[in-house]
């Protein structure tokens, strides 16, 4: 099984998200590629779709995106990574998730499908079928709670519910503190046994999916860490 690591953070290597995602790929066991999109020539969706028409499913626009498509096609298991600042994807992961659009077929005017299916219909059905997509996002909230219901719907709409696994996250920026390292390493453990079963089962069960967003740290814990970082600007 081949894996593609897609890393939507624009820390690239600094960031905390990656940490999971690189824990889960060790238990895949498959050698993840790693694409880091901070360094890729990812230029933005000029909305002229041509790829649903005169180019049929190539973009035409010459750049790094292009590479990053074969990769995406020739993979068994996509992992997206990238943390949430305001309620949704990076700007660089939303730039790359609309350069997407050459995977997809054109929109045919029908109405918006109902019971959890995907709104568009994906280019290359038999193969795009086969593959997992598991979605790994980290917020610096408490809780994951409500934060990220507009990145679901948007995935859902792309994918359908059943369609993608995701991985949502609380208290992300504890990732990157030394002290809490002990803490950190047994996340992160969670995270490769979930890369296990996904390899076994070719999915991460509900319950698996519950203990991966816990918090790392009690409510009272982090609310005082994050009054220590912030002090008197969050007034």
């Amino acid at each position: 099984m081949k894996t593609l690591l897609i890393n939507g953070s624009p820390r690239g290597e600094k960031s905390g998200t990656l940490r999971l995602a690189r824990a889960l790929c060790e238990g895949l066991g498959d050698g993840a590629e790693e694409v880091v999109l901070a360094d890729a020539d990812i230029k933005p969706c000029r909305g002229c779709f041509s790829c649903w028409g005169e180019t049929a499913g190539k973009c035409v626009i010459s750049d790094g995106m292009e590479d990053i498509l074969e990769k995406i096609l020739s993979a068994d298991t996509i992992i997206e990574s990238y943390p949430l600042y305001f309620c949704g994807m990076t700007g660089i992961m939303k730039t790359f998730a609309d350069r997407i659009l050459p995977l997809t077929l054109p929109y045919m005017g029908k109405p918006m499908p109902g019971s959890g299916r995907a709104f568009v219909r994906l280019r290359y059905g038999d193969l795009m079928k086969k593959k997992k997509l598991v979605v790994i996002s980290t917020c610096g909230y408490g809780e994951t709670g409500g934060m990220f219901d507009s990145l679901r719907e948007q995935y859902d709409a792309v994918c359908g519910k059943d369609g993608y696994i995701g991985l949502f996250v609380p208290q992300g920026e504890l990732l990157k503190i030394d002290a809490l390292e002990p803490q950190i390493r047994r996340h992160l453990k969670k995270f490769t046994e979930a890369g296990r079963e996904l390899a076994s089962t070719r999915d991460i069960s509900r319950e698996t999916r519950r203990i991966l967003s816990e918090p790392m740290l009690p409510a009272r814990a982090y609310e005082y860490i994050a009054l220590a970082r912030w002090g008197n600007a969050g007034q």
